[in-house]
């Protein structure tokens, strides 16, 4: 007696495979709840883009970006409690696996591409 496992019908385009990155920084200057954290980012435009993104260190507070410092990916950084110097500032990042996130857009009336949206310079009509 055999049993089917999975049938031939392909995979589940309902269902979401979510892949975890988790960016990691240290303080380098603690003042009660206010902390300078460095290597996580390496310009300020990166840590203005992931501002509203929230933080947590590995021993258990939460905290936000307040603004970035100088030119080389410091950051100031509030959190709900006191951290400690020797903590490590997390960040997680979730990015969409499958299904794929497609950035054509077809038309409704042949089922084809449109031409000339996000830079398909390599389709030619």
């Amino acid at each position: 007696y055999q049993r089917r496992v999975h049938g031939g019908g392909g995979a589940d385009p309902d269902r979401l495979i979510i892949k975890k990155v988790v960016l990691t920084g240290y303080p380098f200057k603690v003042r009660k709840r206010t902390a300078v954290v460095r290597f996580m980012f390496h310009n300020p435009e990166d840590v203005r883009w992931f501002k509203p993104v929230e933080l947590y260190t590995r021993l258990g507070a939460r905290g936000h970006i307040t603004q970035p410092l100088g030119t080389h990916g410091y950051m100031k950084c509030k959190f709900n409690g006191p951290i400690q110097q020797h903590d490590t500032v997390c960040l997680s990042l979730y990015k969409r696996v499958y299904p794929k996130w497609s950035t054509k857009t077809y038309s409704s009336v042949h089922g084809e591409p449109l031409a000339g949206l996000y830079g398909d310079a390599d389709q030619e009509e």
